[in-house]
């Protein structure tokens, strides 16, 4: 949280500066906020700058279908066995994504211990015996599931593993019986066309701007 009661620039520099003052090993930071609002402004005059926008789709609980493969099977992840094949995952999918920071097996561990996942919240998609895709989710403040990221290693994309992975979470979302969400940069508009193809509406969205430290 980024926030002062009062909206006056002085403000929120003196926020930035303690922060700054606080940590370390990092080269930026990010902060969402809706556009156009002044809140934008500040954090322009104070130094970030405007990376890119984002998209908040949701979806209602309607019925979904998936049939799967013969030569495609899901397994839960496992925080003790999976975590480098998650790393990899992500960190191949999302290499042209604006914003997207590489990630190792100590933040993952980390992350997933501040999360709070479902049972069979995080999910492998398995062809033969390779690992090529992965959704994770989470139940928000909310109470809906959230749903990302969901990635395909490169080689695979464009092939509809990532309907199949999309499909199998919003199953998640029905067993759990919540409505749910998802998240995507402007950008990557064969995410946001397999959302709405998908029935997701696509609602909010959000500004994200970036401070190099």
């Amino acid at each position: 949280m980024f926030h002062s009661v009062t909206s006056h620039v002085e403000a929120y520099r003196s926020l930035l500066r303690a922060m700054k003052d606080m940590i370390s090993e990092i080269d930026a930071v990010y902060l969402f906020v809706s556009p156009e609002q002044p809140i934008q402004r500040i954090l322009e005059e104070i130094g970030f700058s405007l990376e890119r926008y984002s998209f908040i789709s949701k979806r209602k609980r309607e019925k979904v279908s998936l049939e799967i493969p013969e030569e495609i099977h899901f397994i839960d992840f496992d925080p003790e066995t999976h975590r480098e094949i998650y790393c990899n995952i992500i960190n191949s999918a999302f290499a042209q994504i604006a914003g997207h920071l590489d990630i190792d097996q100590e933040w993952l561990r980390r992350f997933i211990l501040r999360s709070n996942i479902p049972s069979s919240g995080i999910q492998l998609l398995i062809k033969v015996n390779e690992p090529i895709g992965m959704f994770f989710s989470e139940v928000n403040e909310d109470g809906l599931l959230e749903i990302g990221p969901l990635a395909v290693l490169p080689s695979f994309q464009g092939q509809g593993y990532g309907r199949l992975l999309l499909r199998k979470a919003l199953l998640l979302s029905l067993d759990l019986g919540l409505e749910s969400i998802l998240s995507v940069n402007s950008e990557n508009e064969k995410a946001l066309s397999l959302y709405i193809e998908e029935g997701s509406e696509k609602g909010q969205t959000k500004v994200c701007c970036k401070f190099a430290l």
